[in-house]
């Protein structure tokens, strides 16, 4: 009878999770759907009903929406969640007389007091030159909950980054610290002939079941001539009368004083 049912694993303290359930009666009637929280009663659809087929009454830990209704699925958003709204949920299909017959499925939700913290980017220099191997890691702040592994995942100017890429791992000391490492050469940000200063972003992706975060690290690769941004002309002796220039060249500042010689 009961084809499938979806509960999100996680979500945050004032948030939406949107429940489904899906059916299949094999030519029977639908007598009943309910939805229970910890065993709780807070939806009811009842066909033969035609006056009021939908009873909902939720509890203070959140409101409750029908999303969608059919003759094999019912939708629904629990919204303004609380961390009591946390536990058991519980999809139950009554076929109708004369059977009868019942299934139920369950799944459960864990509430977050707080939004999922942003993952740590570490490693990352201001200025890389295109022989350079760019080596970053990402790792996400420990989080206790059970049977929950956070997923962390690269890209590079918006673009998801290719496996090969990247390397994941895990540590225990007095948290479990799951991190990922992104090692790739420098010069795949730029052209071998370029004289200009590339501009890499790097963004660290966190997703934790249905909720998400992320860290952004931002990084030039420049050619090697362009990596002195301080540079002086002299003939002997720097005098009293040297005149300050801005140069703006290929997107680097360079800071020149000229002299009278």
């Amino acid at each position: 009878m009961i084809q499938g049912m979806e509960v999100p694993r996680l979500s945050v303290k004032g948030g939406t999770a949107n429940l489904s359930c899906w059916f299949e009666l094999q030519g029977r009637g639908l007598y009943s759907l309910k939805w229970y929280h910890n065993q709780t009663e807070f939806y009811r659809y009842v066909p033969t009903e035609t006056r009021r087929p939908v009873h909902m009454k939720a509890p203070d830990a959140f409101t409750v929406h029908e999303l969608s209704r059919s003759g094999r699925h019912v939708a629904l958003a629990l919204e303004g969640l609380r961390t009591d709204a946390s536990g058991e949920y519980k999809c139950e299909v009554i076929a109708e007389h004369p059977s009868f017959r019942t299934e139920a499925s369950k799944g459960e939700l864990i509430v977050l007091e707080q939004p999922l913290s942003p993952p740590l980017i570490m490693g990352v220099r201001a200025v890389y030159q295109p022989h350079d191997l760019i080596s970053v890691r990402c790792e996400a702040r420990p989080l206790i909950l059970p049977d929950v592994i956070p997923l962390l995942a690269w890209f590079i100017q918006g673009r998801p980054v290719h496996p090969d890429l990247t390397s994941s791992y895990h540590r225990s000391y007095y948290n479990d610290v799951v991190g990922t490492k992104l090692l790739f050469p420098a010069h795949q940000m730029t052209s071998p002939s370029s004289t200009s200063v590339v501009t890499v972003e790097v963004e660290c992706r966190l997703s934790l079941g249905p909720l998400t975060s992320r860290t952004l690290r931002r990084f030039r690769v420049a050619p090697l001539h362009s990596t002195s941004l301080l540079s002086y002309h002299s003939c002997s002796e720097v005098p009293k009368n040297i005149v300050p220039a801005v140069i703006i060249l290929t997107a680097q500042i360079y800071i020149r004083f000229f002299e009278n010689c």
